[in-house]
């Protein structure tokens, strides 16, 4: 009986061993099976990772290059609007240049180169009173007489050029700004005080068209005039004189000191600054032009084409100044016709040649 029981505790004891071997077992198979699902699920989240962070590069690299293709997109934009106003820009610069360069070429001007009381304020009504597509100027300020002759007398066309020019040229741009019309002065101290700076600024440099009338008059009338006026009072501050450092002619030594013959050589020095001008200046458009030779409407007309005017639309309209000429006797201007024809004599004596027309100062050209 111990026998069988003995046997029971150990078959007992042996399923107890087995029994623990096998829980034992499903504890290490447990482990291995909880290790295995933990290395799966670290590969599952390493991969989960890897993906995520690819598609996060994907799209930021995605996101990149909408980035920079949008950009490349307004800059090229921006490129070609840069492009499109340089474009304008240069278009509004040529028309500027070209209206510039238009506007310098189509610039015009008249001058008068004379003596005084040769007619000026007569050729300055009959343009001013028709109405043509002249700005029509007497004296137009400054009228470079007073100081500035003054100053011009004393020292000279090339020691005051630049007050000169500083002086008188803004003046005249500034009225030429103001209109598209031809500018026309008819003042007589052009050949006094201000030719050279009107000339080689607007003709030489801005090679604007350029003329000029080479205005005459019966020389004994004008004497007549001067004399009147009182010459030797009046000289000093609106002509120039034998002493002037811009004179021409020499003074005929043995002369008097007569008033008319300060008054002729006035005149025949004026007749010399004109030649000066022509030579120096060879490119303006020179007009001759004797104040009695606009005496009627055809007249008047024929100028107006010379100095390429455009006329109105009926040339009946063409209005004609009577000219008046001054109260004077035969004799008197006989005289004085016959005083300059000695002094052209006597200056022929030294070898001085003055060109000029006989029919402004003989008996038979009497206006």
């Amino acid at each position: 009986m111990q026998t069988n029981i003995d046997r029971q505790i150990r078959n007992f004891s042996k399923k107890k061993t087995g029994i623990k071997c096998l829980g034992w077992l499903i504890i290490i198979l447990l482990i291995l099976f909880i290790f295995l699902i933990l290395i799966l699920t670290k590969n599952n989240i390493s991969y989960f990772n890897d993906s995520i962070t690819f598609n996060l590069k994907k799209l930021n690299n995605k996101q990149l290059t909408d980035s920079l293709f949008i950009s490349e997109m307004k800059q090229n934009e921006t490129l070609q609007r840069i492009v499109y106003l340089e474009n304008e820009l240069a278009k509004i610069n040529t028309k500027l240049h070209l209206n510039e360069e238009q506007r310098e070429q189509e610039c015009s001007l008249i001058f008068v180169m004379s003596s005084a009381y040769a007619g000026n304020s007569h050729l300055f009504s009959v343009i001013s009173s028709n109405q043509v597509n002249v700005d029509t100027y007497y004296k137009s300020p400054p009228t470079m007489s007073g100081t500035s002759l003054l100053k011009v007398k004393s020292l000279g066309l090339e020691e005051t050029y630049y007050t000169r020019f500083n002086e008188k040229i803004p003046a005249i741009e500034n009225f030429m700004r103001s209109s598209s019309n031809t500018w026309f002065d008819a003042s007589y101290l052009f050949i006094e005080s201000f030719y050279d700076i009107a000339l080689d600024h607007f003709l030489l440099q801005k090679q604007c068209n350029v003329t000029i009338i080479d205005l005459q008059r019966y020389l004994p009338h004008v004497i007549n005039d001067l004399v009147e006026e009182d010459f030797v009072k009046n000289e000093r501050q609106s002509y120039h004189s034998y002493e002037s450092k811009t004179a021409i002619l020499p003074k005929l030594p043995y002369r008097s000191q007569r008033s008319i013959d300060n008054i002729i050589w006035y005149l025949l020095d004026v007749q010399l600054q004109k030649n000066h001008i022509k030579q120096k200046y060879p490119t303006a458009n020179y007009i001759n032009l004797n104040i009695q030779d606009l005496a009627t409407q055809k007249q008047v007309i024929s100028l107006f084409n010379k100095l390429g005017i455009q006329l109105p639309f009926n040339q009946n309209d063409i209005l004609v100044r009577p000219i008046t000429p001054p109260t004077v006797s035969q004799s008197t201007l006989k005289s004085y016709s016959n005083d300059i024809i000695q002094i052209l004599k006597e200056y022929s004596y030294i070898n001085i040649t003055i060109d000029i027309d006989p029919s402004l100062f003989d008996t038979h050209s009497l206006f």
